[in-house]
């Protein structure tokens, strides 16, 4: 995948070895939406250095200028009803401080350029539910998306 250039904005995977700049979005994505569990930095390198090495998952990067400041990540999957190689979007989050413009948006069609790229004939985005406002339902469906299951999670 080429870089997208956007006068100082590019968006491109990451290499294994910038992994780590994911750290600081993984903590703040954590502390917005107040999601079980904690984020750990060593666990989601290691992870995503799995993934990276069964060329099986990509992040792509948003940076302005040369500043990390936002991406999202998913794996590759048979589904296991019907084969279908499934993309699955694990992580998509941009810095508050650096959201709009059409940003997070650009990071989505990245993402599904690169699945259909590997062969992919479905892409899957995970919504967050318990936010104030349905402007993410809005634009998932303005993209093509449509609801098919909701997730309910419990700590134990």
């Amino acid at each position: 995948m080429n870089a997208v250039a956007e006068r100082s904005r590019t968006i491109r995977p990451l290499t294994r070895e910038e992994i780590p700049l994911c750290f600081p979005s993984g903590l703040s994505f954590y502390a917005e939406v107040s999601l079980p569990g904690r984020f750990s930095a060593q666990h989601f390198q290691g992870s995503w250095e799995r993934f990276y090495d069964l060329d099986m998952g990509v992040i792509i990067g948003l940076w302005e200028g040369d500043a990390y400041i936002g991406g999202i990540g998913g794996i590759l999957a048979p589904n296991p009803n019907t084969g279908d190689l499934t993309a699955v979007e694990c992580f998509w989050y941009i810095l508050p401080s650096h959201r709009g413009a059409r940003k997070g948006i650009r990071l989505i069609e990245a993402f599904e350029k690169w699945a259909k790229g590997k062969g992919a004939s479905q892409l899957i985005m995970v919504f967050v539910h318990g936010r104030k406002d349905s402007q993410l339902d809005r634009l998932y469906e303005r993209m093509g998306f449509r609801v098919l299951e909701t997730n309910y999670v419990k700590e134990i």
